[in-house]
């Protein structure tokens, strides 16, 4: 196991080191206008110092010829002094003598654009001098050597960065870039820790080994107390994931996403559910966010003052048409806080296009006394508008004629709202993820139940796990860890399958929000750059 870690180490470096070399030497003697600058892998850098000789003499070009004539194409390259640094040292320096590149006809060279396979730099044949050790790698089959490298610093996972300037710099394009995690070098010790140690642990030893088991492994977030003691990992596994997780810059990522970058490359998108709960001026967007937020609360306190009144237009039921994040988010919240919830209303939702849903419900309310709260984005979404449209002939049939009163929409598309005949919209952004939408206007529903004051605790206590999620180090951070767990888990461990099993009768909703939640974020066949991923998400 040793031996193929160091192994595996060493086939990483050549792969950097040969793509490098070339790099730098390209160009049939313009690798000049290189001296000084860094090319970067992971946490390796290998810098350009010097030229150290002329160019191959005329004898070395007639070997490379022949070469060439048994079906690979040559470059020869003049002798170059490369220093290799990791971690901030330099690990060596050494000089090149007579290096030549032997690349495959159907080997293509070409600068990479984002998104496109095209142009990936295929794995050549190399042949490296080192200070007279001649070096064949092509067709090793050691991990690393395999591995494709793209030439653009945007690119993502197995990426060889070419920069001028200092080693720390960086080039930065409009979607923040990183290593994809089974590219980086603490992947691959992860596998090995897992193949030495890890398959076979056991809790009963585990917690027989460490008395302070229950200590190190518990979490404490905002309301929240995790003891992760019980999962199937250790101190060790814990540092394996930790050092996976800052070699892949998520902390970096995170504050991304919190400071409203395009992370959701795929739609061009930012990804900003954490400023719907955050306090005024606190987050991307504050002013629009508490625009919505103060005109809905203020809505929702007008129909709860008069709430189980006799009068028409005294709403008795809420019925909420919506589909997918738009229903299950409510759905699963205002049965969790029901000891909160107004008593003079009751809340219902309909999502099945299949109309028996909706006629259930129907059956037992009054159009007199019923608010209707139409739930879409676009007010297009055919399940949703279906169902908004039988509800509204319902409406009619039953005597009702005020629709401005008796309909409201939670939406972006204010004049196809206008055309349906409501009057009153709450709009929310396209930076808010359907699953994660219920701390928007789709959360209009929660309000009516709980009432402005308890619904801005809410948010509170999301921003406090915001927070905690922004501030933490890995070590200490809840949410890092257990998404670092499933990684474990579902990676290594090999498990397949999920329980939540809540307690709590309130909490019966919670495992179906959470089954579109984990398979809309976590349920993904392919990386940022469209490649097809060869782990499970």
């Amino acid at each position: 196991h040793l031996l193929g870690c160091l192994l595996d180490g060493f086939a990483t470096f050549l792969d950097v080191l040969a793509d490098t070399l070339h790099r730098v030497a390209r160009g049939n003697g313009q690798h000049a206008s290189d001296q000084g600058k860094h090319f970067f892998h992971g946490n390796l850098s290998l810098q350009h110092v010097a030229h150290v000789g002329k160019a191959p003499s005329n004898r070395r070009r007639r070997r490379h010829r022949r070469t060439e004539q048994m079906g690979a194409t040559t470059r020869p390259l003049a002798p170059l002094e490369i220093a290799v640094r990791g971690r901030g040292a330099t690990l060596a320096r050494f000089q090149t003598i007579g290096i030549h590149r032997q690349a495959h006809r159907a080997t293509r060279l070409a600068p990479f654009e984002p998104g496109s396979d095209e142009n990936l730099v295929q794995p050549l044949g190399l042949g490296l001098a080192l200070d007279g050790l001649l070096l064949r790698l092509g067709g090793i089959a050691l991990r690393g050597l395999g591995r494709p490298l793209r030439w653009n610093g945007r690119s993502t996972g197995g990426v060889l960065r070419h920069q001028g300037g200092t080693a720390g710099q960086r080039e930065r394009g409009p979607v923040m870039s990183f290593i994809r995690c089974d590219q980086a070098v603490s992947w691959a010790a992860l596998q090995g820790h897992f193949e030495a140690h890890g398959r076979d642990l056991d809790l009963r030893t585990l917690f027989a080994a460490d008395p302070q088991r229950v200590e190190r492994l518990t979490i404490e977030a905002p309301s929240v107390l995790g003891d992760l003691s019980r999962a199937k990992w250790d101190v060790a596994t814990a540092r394996h994931l930790f050092d996976l997780a800052r070699e892949c810059r998520l902390a970096d990522q995170r504050d991304a996403m919190f400071r409203g970058e395009m992370v959701n490359g795929s739609e061009g998108r930012a990804v900003l559910h954490t400023a719907l709960r955050a306090p005024k001026g606190q987050a991307p967007h504050s002013d629009l966010v508490h625009g919505v937020l103060d005109s809905m609360l203020a809505f929702v306190e007008r129909v709860r003052s008069t709430a189980g009144g006799s009068l028409p237009g005294d709403i008795h039921d809420v019925v909420n048409i919506g589909i997918g994040g738009s229903d299950l988010g409510p759905q699963m919240v205002i049965p969790a806080l029901d000891p909160f919830g107004h008593p003079k209303l009751r809340f219902h939702f309909v999502s099945n296009v299949d109309g028996h849903d909706l006629a259930e419900v129907l059956r037992q309310v009054d159009p007199q006394h019923t608010l209707f709260i139409v739930a879409s984005k676009t007010f297009t979404t055919q399940e949703t508008m279906a169902n908004a449209q039988a509800a509204r002939q319902w409406f009619w049939d039953h005597g009702g004629q005020d629709i401005g009163r008796h309909f409201v929409a939670t939406t972006t598309n204010v004049q196809a709202a206008a055309a349906f005949g409501v009057t009153t919209t709450f709009g929310f952004w396209d930076w808010v993820g359907g699953r994660y939408s219920m701390w928007s206007s789709i959360g209009l529903p929660i309000a009516l139940a709980l009432g402005a004051d308890h619904f801005r605790e809410m948010l509170a206590g999301a921003h406090a796990m915001d927070q905690h999620f922004a501030t933490a180090p890995i070590e200490r951070n809840l949410p890092m860890c257990l998404g670092l767990l499933d990684v474990w888990y579902r990676n290594f461990q090999g498990y397949a399958s999920r329980c939540v099993a809540p307690y709590h009768h309130g909490l019966r909703r919670l495992p179906t929000y959470l089954q579109q939640l984990v398979m809309e974020s976590n349920g993904k066949g392919v990386d940022a750059s469209g490649r097809a991923l060869p782990y499970s998400t």
